[in-house]
């Protein structure tokens, strides 16, 4: 079991390598005296300004949901991904909210209506749930 996390780090970039202290010190030649001191709080805040949540989903039961970016997505009959519609939304797509791997954020089922469209603000039905999808930043939906 690791005890702590350390960071090695560059002007270029961060790298993040999980090891022992024991480890660490062997491999930097470094007594404890001599440890370089690292504002975590710093790196975290650099890190999260580039992807700050733009898009916030509310459903009708009050569960929010945050995320950078968002796709609509097109599926089969056989519920297989079918088609990548970006930010095009349509009756028939689901949302899927970034980031877009297998630990998305979340994904509706397909819009079956659009209830209004504005510039900043879609509210739709899908077979399950009323949502409102509301652009954090000035940017339309």
């Amino acid at each position: 079991m690791f005890s702590k996390i350390y960071f090695v780090y560059s002007s270029i970039n961060l790298k993040i390598k999980v090891m022992t202290f024991k480890e660490f010190k062997k491999e930097n030649k470094m007594s404890k005296i001599n440890q370089p001191q690292i504002d975590l709080n710093q790196i975290l805040n650099a890190i999260g300004d580039q992807e700050q949540p733009k898009y916030l989903l509310t459903r009708s039961d009050g569960m929010t949901k945050q995320s950078y970016d968002i796709k609509w997505i097109e599926f089969n009959e056989d519920g297989t991904f079918k088609k990548d519609h970006g930010h095009k939304h349509d009756i028939g797509l689901s949302l899927l909210m970034s980031p877009f791997n297998m630990f998305f954020t979340w994904q509706t089922t397909p819009i079956t209506e659009i209830i209004s469209n504005d510039s900043n603000k879609l509210i739709f039905k899908t077979k399950n749930s009323t949502y409102i999808l509301t652009k954090i930043d000035e940017t339309p939906v």
